[in-house]
């Protein structure tokens, strides 16, 4: 068995972000939504306890 790090980068969807900022939303609250949305993903998969998924979201909603 071998260890291995992982990363994921790129753009967000700019289709996305002006769906998101055309029903309301401003531009840092779009990209927050977005990015929240990814990171719940990758914890809810990785079936962790609710309290370091509320976490996850107290320090992306600190970088956003």
């Amino acid at each position: 068995m071998k260890c291995a790090h992982g990363a994921t980068v790129g753009e967000l969807d700019p289709m996305q972000l002006f769906y998101a900022e055309s029903r309301g939303l401003d531009p840092a609250g779009a990209r927050a939504l977005l990015l929240e949305g990814f990171v719940m993903g990758l914890w809810d998969s990785a079936k962790e306890s609710d309290a370091i998924c509320e976490t996850a979201r107290e320090a992306l909603r600190r970088v956003v």
